[in-house]
């Protein structure tokens, strides 16, 4: 038998996914479909700007989310191939707040999420976001 707090676990994860499934089908998410698009884009901009050669980004794949507070917001998958050590944590750190203004114009007004994953990495990642 399960105990009480693993039950309340899975209906508060349940009732959270389908939350976010509610909220990104309103009309709302539909008008801003090619924000992720935009924000690919700014995000993309900006890393060449800053690495010029040194890496290699791609793919960059942006998918809009809902926070546990039903904000949305959207998280940036960044795979690079390149050395990771030359990656400034400095300036990755800060990517969030440098893109939050775009993204609340896009409709996303909650602190947008970057994930930095090695290219030997993406495939397996890849398979689980699907």
């Amino acid at each position: 038998m399960e105990s009480s707090n693993i039950q309340y676990l899975r209906y508060a994860t349940s009732t959270m996914q389908d939350r976010e499934r509610e909220l990104l089908s309103r009309e709302t998410m539909s008008n801003e479909s090619e924000a992720p698009d935009k924000f690919k884009s700014l995000i993309n901009a900006l890393l060449k700007e800053r690495f010029k050669e040194e890496f290699t980004f791609d793919p960059i794949v942006v998918i809009p989310r809902v926070d546990h507070e039903g904000r949305y917001y959207l998280h940036t998958y960044i795979v690079f191939d390149g050395d990771q050590r030359k990656l400034d944590p400095r300036w990755t750190l800060r990517l969030s707040s440098r893109v939050w203004p775009q993204a609340e114009e896009l409709g996303f007004d909650a602190i947008p999420v970057q994930s930095f994953v090695e290219k030997s990495e993406w495939p397996k990642l890849e398979r689980q976001l699907a």
